[in-house]
């Protein structure tokens, strides 16, 4: 078993309309975002674990954070992406300097509290990234979110005010906070970063989301995913979540 680099940690919050088509609430990377991979690609909404570095216990711990950090609930401290994969991933390192008045920090912050409420733990994977993109394995929790009609149409409220840019990275790195239906993905062909439409292709598969006449058509083949499956005597966290002990009680090695 490889040794794994970081544990990330992410949330899809969905909605099915009337017409029994699925809309996801996303993160849009910039267009120099690792080039020609993915850029302007797709991204669930959440952040990372390294061992060592942080203090969370559990992926739901580790998401509880970056959604308050990304949601102006709490500090964020500054963190390099090529640090945290250990190699030169990308060129330069943006660092936007930007910044919203208490007023509109307050609106944002009920993002957080609206996507931290109900979430549902779905899925494990180990997911290897290949050359050309990156030669790096790491682990990934997964957490939906089902938003109702009046929730999203709260969010639709912020995006259309703040264009887009509702979070602490948004701001930093020129991304972007968007709500895209699964039919628009494949019609516009919009690409996904990190894996995250191979990952949408299997939660639709074990039916961790309403079921589609199709999924993601065009997925990225330099990564690949391959589901976590622990024992039932793994620590967990209260809501059934292993905690990071209880990954490397399987026999996961994080690197320091």
């Amino acid at each position: 078993m490889p040794a794994i680099n970081h544990h990330s940690s992410a949330v899809l919050p969905y909605h099915l309309d009337r017409d029994g088509k699925l809309h996801f609430v996303l993160e849009q990377k910039d267009p120099n975002y690792k080039r020609p991979f993915f850029d302007n690609g797709l991204n669930f909404l959440g952040g990372n674990w390294k061992k060592g570095k942080q203090i969370d216990v559990s992926p739901e711990e580790t998401l509880g954070r970056e959604i308050k950090e990304e949601f102006w609930q709490s500090y964020e401290a500054p963190e390099s992406l090529n640090a945290l994969l250990g190699q030169g991933f990308l060129e330069t390192e943006p660092q936007v300097c930007a910044h919203y008045d208490q007023v509109s920090v307050n609106r944002l912050k009920s993002v957080s509290q609206l996507l931290q409420k109900g979430i549902k733990h779905v899925a494990d994977y180990t997911i290897t990234v290949r050359e050309p993109i990156a030669d790096l394995v790491y682990n990934s929790t997964i957490f939906s979110r089902k938003l109702d009609e009046e929730e999203l149409f709260e969010i639709k409220l912020l995006l259309n005010y703040f264009n887009g840019r509702l979070t602490t990275d948004n701001l930093k790195w020129g991304s972007k906070t968007t709500l895209v239906s699964l039919d628009e993905i494949n019609e516009k062909g919009i690409k996904f970063s990190w894996g995250y439409d191979n990952i949408v292709n299997d939660l639709l598969e074990r039916g961790a989301l309403p079921k589609q006449n199709q999924g993601v058509i065009r997925p990225l083949k330099l990564i690949s995913l391959e589901g976590i499956e622990y024992p039932a005597k793994a620590e967990r966290t209260k809501s059934g979540n292993p905690t990071y002990n209880g990954f490397e009680d399987m026999g996961f090695v994080y690197k320091d």
